[in-house]
């Protein structure tokens, strides 16, 4: 009994603060639904960004199909840009850069590389910004800065799709250079029937260079057990 009406002083003692401060409170309930209701406005917002982001890929997909000529890169970077922080505008920054390089404007793909990397840090496809980085500069001739990051890759992305890529790019340059050694280390940690056809293009180049330079047959890099790279 007590309790009860413990709980019915507190209730009207509350009711009492309540009226005598209304406009606080009905400023404070007007504030909290406005906050709700933006929330709501914004969540939905993003979703609509979203679906245009992927309905504007598709027109231009659609379009390329039905004219048989591969979409110019403008068209996905505007794309990129129109629809930023979102899937299809960071799908259509990758798109954009690929194309580029398609078209032989390597300085352009290399900076809508570096503009994904920037922009999508944390994205599942940073193995192929990077790759496409390495690739423009190798393209551009910036052998010295190729190599770098083709060996940031190596190093740093070891379990991403693109490491074998990247350490064939390194034989190939090691090769070319005649720097015959890297390169035969290049081939021989990347010839595995583990890495696919990078592996068996790695053990080609690698019994071809044998054979041109016997010499290089010992000593043999030990080949380490390292992960296989997980294709995403």
């Amino acid at each position: 009994m007590e309790s009860d009406v413990t709980q019915s002083a507190a209730f009207y003692k509350t009711w009492a603060w309540m009226d005598a401060h209304k406009k606080q409170v009905t400023i404070g309930i007007a504030g909290v639904l406005v906050v709700g209701l933006g929330a709501g406005i914004f969540v939905w917002q993003q979703k609509q960004k979203q679906i245009s982001a992927s309905e504007a890929l598709s027109r231009i997909a659609s379009q390329s199909s039905m004219t048989g000529k591969a979409a110019a890169p403008e068209s996905f970077q505007k794309v990129a840009d129109e629809y930023a922080n979102t899937g299809g505008g960071e799908r259509a920054l990758l798109l954009a850069g690929a194309r580029f390089f398609d078209e032989g404007k390597f300085t352009d793909a290399q900076a809508q590389f570096r503009k994904f990397l920037s922009d999508y840090p944390n994205s599942d496809f940073i193995g192929q910004a990077l790759i496409g980085v390495a690739a423009s500069l190798e393209a551009q001739g910036k052998t010295a800065d190729a190599i770098n990051a083709y060996k940031n890759i190596v190093e740093h992305h070891s379990t991403d799709s693109v490491m074998p890529q990247a350490r064939l790019a390194l034989g190939r340059i090691y090769e070319s250079q005649g720097e015959l050694t890297q390169a035969r280390d290049a081939y021989q940690q990347l010839a595995r029937p583990d890495f696919g056809s990078m592996g068996q293009e790695a053990a080609m180049r690698l019994e071809d260079l044998l054979t041109k330079n016997p010499a290089l047959a010992q000593p043999r890099t030990p080949i380490t057990n390292s992960p296989a790279p997980s294709l995403k």
